[in-house]
């Protein structure tokens, strides 16, 4: 009996020190959990390895060249959010040193708008620039502003008329292939385009993106059979014209059938306009196309010279004629054709009448089968273009945007 007291006393003095226990740490509880716990902090070096940061970046940006001071460079408002100031930065593609030319706050909203900062020009001549917008951001913990990427933008405006129109000089041959100058010189235009804008930062106007052509009221056949000169005085505020032809020949020339001449005939003729012709930088760039073209043409294998005589003076361009024209072995050159009102071709008189700088290109003969051939392939028609950009980009002094 004794024993079971001092059993009974033990545990209820075991319970009263767990219920001691118990209570005080309850209620310590009750009272941490209605407290705002305080914020944790961490010393600068510490936030790499505890914080994983966004990293923000503009990287869709696009030009539009608004006048020969004015470039716009756009980009969308995706980033709006966290970025708290755009900066528009620019530097010549071949210097290491950037130079803030515009900023932008932004509102923090992302509405799926378009933002635009303006680079103001010091001059009119023609400059080239590489430009990239910077941002600082919201929240220096949770983001960290990068570098985009970069685009080339230039103040050149380059007028591209595509000859003719679609069907346009067609040729079908034996095997049921069909090749047409009009529908052919549309494809090397936009090519042309693309490779200017993207590589070089060129704006180019068109005139025509379809394979029918309408200016001042005048369409197709209409428009090249009396009104023509509407082509070229639509480059009006242009800095360079060009109109994109694939050349043809007389009636079964040099012993030839018309449309299967030897690529012994083959030649690039550049023809420049009054005002090119007065001019020592359109005549290089005359060149230094031509030049390109005359490659192009012997490595495809349809040409069998890779001399394209060049000309250093106005004096020496070659004065068309049919007989050189259609003259097997011969070199490709810069060349004139004169008529009673100046230009004898009405494109180059009528670019020359908006005093803008015109050239015809004449880049093969579709008269040769093997040109006919590589060109419904689209191979040659994206080598012409290619060589049509450097020699305008060399024409003038533009360097070549490598990829990022």
């Amino acid at each position: 009996m004794k024993y079971k007291k001092l059993i009974v006393l033990f545990l209820m003095t075991v319970l009263l020190v767990v219920i001691y226990l118990c209570i005080p740490q309850e209620v310590n509880n009750k009272t941490q959990k209605g407290k705002k716990e305080a914020p944790k902090t961490y010393k600068k070096e510490e936030l790499s390895d505890n914080w994983e940061t966004e990293k923000i970046c503009i990287s869709d940006i696009k030009f539009i060249r608004v006048s020969e001071k004015e470039i716009d460079i756009t980009w969308s408002d995706q980033k709006n959010p966290y970025v708290d100031t755009y900066y528009l930065m620019r530097r010549k593609p071949n210097e290491d040193e950037w130079k803030q030319v515009g900023q932008l706050q932004s509102d923090h909203n992302m509405q799926d708008r378009e933002l635009i900062l303006t680079d103001i020009l010091e001059e009119d001549t023609v400059q080239q620039y590489e430009y990239r917008i910077d941002v600082s951001v919201t929240n220096t913990k949770k983001y960290k502003p990068v570098e985009g990427n970069s685009i080339y933008a230039s103040n050149l405006l380059v007028c591209i008329d595509p000859g003719h129109f679609s069907g346009k000089n067609k040729i079908v041959d034996e095997d049921g292939s069909s090749y047409s100058e009009g529908d052919a010189t549309l494809i090397l235009a936009k090519n042309l385009e693309e490779k200017l804008r993207l590589n070089y930062g060129v704006t180019c106007i068109l005139t025509r993106t379809t394979g029918d052509i309408t200016l001042g009221g005048y369409t197709n056949n209409n428009l090249d059979e009396g009104h023509i000169s509407l082509r070229g005085s639509y480059a009006q505020k242009s800095d360079l014209f060009l109109s994109l032809h694939t050349n043809a020949n007389q009636d079964n020339a040099n012993g030839y059938a018309t449309d299967e001449q030897p690529v012994s005939i083959n030649k690039t003729l550049v023809f420049v306009n009054k005002v090119a012709y007065e001019d020592k930088q359109m005549l290089y760039l005359a060149n230094t196309i031509g030049s390109y073209l005359t490659k192009v043409n012997y490595d495809m294998q349809v040409s069998e010279s890779d001399e394209f005589q060049s000309i250093e003076t106005k004096e020496e361009a070659k004065s068309w004629s049919d007989e050189y024209n259609d003259q097997l072995n011969v070199p490709g050159t810069v060349c004139v054709r004169w008529g009673e009102h100046g230009d004898y071709y009405g494109v180059l008189r009528g670019a020359a009448m908006v005093n803008v700088p015109g050239l015809i290109i004449e880049h093969g003969f579709h008269t040769i089968p093997e040109v006919r051939k590589l060109a419904l392939t689209g191979e040659l028609l994206e080598k012409w273009a290619e060589a049509d950009a450097n020699g305008i980009a060399e024409g003038y002094e533009l360097m070549k945007k490598e990829g990022d």
